[in-house]
């Protein structure tokens, strides 16, 4: 249910991205739609980034993005998700040593998803 206004605030990350503040208005409108059995429509809403924690300390750098895996478990042969996250300009064909990130599922009580962890 969105406050007031129509609007809704939320923490945002990913792996790559440490949590900022967003709000999304225009909800009231949405809502409004939908109760009335209509589409949602979504140009009716508008995404506000509201803060910059992270911009100073990102300044000039870049993080790859993390790349999806699957492996097949040893419990009836489920799959098991993970993550790796390599170097900007890692290249898997040059014959060298890079440093690699590898985050792995770690059910059934507790898991890794996209975003930031500090």
């Amino acid at each position: 249910m969105p406050i007031p206004g129509g609007r809704a605030t939320f923490v945002l990350s990913n792996l790559t991205s440490p949590n900022e503040v967003y709000e999304l208005s225009g909800l009231d409108t949405t809502e409004q739609n939908l109760l009335a059995g209509r589409k949602a429509d979504v140009e009716a809403t508008t995404l506000n980034h509201l803060t910059l924690f992270s911009s100073a300390g990102f300044q000039g750098k870049d993080l790859s993005p993390r790349k999806d895996f699957w492996v097949k478990g040893m419990a009836e042969g489920q799959d098991i998700h993970g993550f790796v996250i390599t170097p900007l300009g890692f290249k898997s064909r040059v014959n060298r040593k890079w440093p690699a990130v590898m985050l792995i599922h770690e059910g059934p009580e507790s898991a890794r998803f996209d975003q930031w962890l500090t």
